[in-house]
């Protein structure tokens, strides 16, 4: 398993990654394996072009979290934060949960560090404080009196303004609030910079927050307090949502890509010639169209703050949007607004995105 990064790297956040990984005594410690190997990276203007780290035996949908100025993953019950650390960049810190319990899930934001125990449990880290608060006891529904179900944490989503949790019930916390979903099940969140989408198990989209962009998806650019239906993907069985920042996409389980939101970067790939360069404002979901009309079949899809990318069933990965720091692996390219193939190598499994960074886990 190989892991290739590209995007932003202005506080060598990725550098001590590669120079952690090379030390054989590390190695150990986070995996239990002294022989890794770590592909060569060119460093260039604050970016990191095709960092490959060969070999890195992870659990490819959990491990990675990325923020602008930190890369976060675990190994079992340690957390490993590399990057802007206590006002200084090119850091490693590592710490453990406070009740030592194994991490399943992370999910992290300039300030906030969020964990999902093997047992339900929900930690925050406060990075400016440098505190653990337990949240568990707010997802604690009463039902009577002297009668109350815990409720169990299974998945966290952090924005830069705004937290989801997602717990079995299929309950959905707006932290420290409980949203209020009228019968709904959720079965998978994820947030943007300040809204959430919520995806119901009958495949139906809900979204809640600030919609100033149009990335709720409603036609219109109100904030939303409480969840809405999503009435443009009505009739379609959604099984993905993702928030970029500002931007919203849904993939279908007949592997279309749907989009909206901002598109100032082109980030939507909607491709329009008479607006190009332009400001726009999507706000109601459209198809993704891939170029020459090729009729795709979109496997996974994952957001940056301005960039979107994609991987297809025949192995191809493709995107569109802001490429200012190389995220997109194009070389030379500010950014692309129809969705354009990666020159990526190897079988990507899994793809991860930070706010300008992009894992493309083989």
């Amino acid at each position: 398993m190989s892991v290739i990064v590209n995007g932003f790297n202005g506080f060598e956040q990725f550098k001590c990654v590669s120079t952690f990984l090379k030390d054989s005594n590390h190695d150990k410690s986070i995996h239990g394996n002294a022989n890794l190997n770590c592909g060569t990276a060119i460093y260039s203007n604050n970016s990191v072009l095709n960092l490959n780290f060969n070999s890195f035996p992870i659990n490819f949908k959990t491990t990675f979290s990325l923020s602008w100025s930190y890369c976060l993953s675990y190994n079992g019950d340690t957390l490993w934060l590399f990057g802007y650390v206590g006002r200084k960049s090119n850091c490693i810190q590592n710490f453990k949960l406070p009740n030592g319990e194994k991490i399943n899930q992370i999910s992290c934001s300039r300030r906030h560090i969020l964990c999902v125990t093997e047992t339900g449990t929900c930690w925050q880290y406060n990075l400016e404080t440098d505190k653990w608060k337990d949240l568990s006891g707010i997802l604690t529904t009463e039902q009577h009196q002297e009668d109350t179900i815990r409720e169990v944490v299974v998945k966290v989503s952090c924005g830069e303004t705004i937290t989801a949790v997602l717990t079995d019930k299929g309950s959905v916390y707006n932290m420290p609030n409980k949203l209020e979903m009228r019968g709904e099940k959720i079965v998978d969140v994820s947030c943007g910079r300040s809204h959430i989408l919520m995806l119901s198990e009958r495949g139906e989209v809900f979204s809640v927050g600030e919609g100033s962009r149009g990335q709720l998806g409603h036609g219109e650019l109100e904030n939303e307090e409480e969840p809405r239906l999503v009435e443009g993907l009505a009739g379609l069985v959604v099984v993905t949502v993702v928030c970029g920042g500002w931007h919203s996409c849904a993939l279908t389980s007949d592997g279309d890509l749907y989009s909206w939101g901002w598109n100032m970067a082109g980030q939507l790939g909607l491709y329009n010639r008479e607006s190009r360069g332009k400001v726009s404002v999507q706000a109601i979901p459209q198809v993704v169209d891939w170029p020459d009309q090729s009729e795709v079949h979109v496997s996974k899809v994952a957001c940056g703050a301005r960039h979107t990318v994609t991987l297809l069933d025949d192995g191809s990965v493709w995107g569109c949007g802001w490429n200012g720091y190389n995220q997109l692996a194009l070389v030379g390219m500010d950014s692309v607004d129809q969705m354009t193939r990666l020159p990526v190598d190897g079988s990507v499994r899994h793809i991860v995105c930070g706010p300008w960074s992009t894992c493309f886990i083989t």
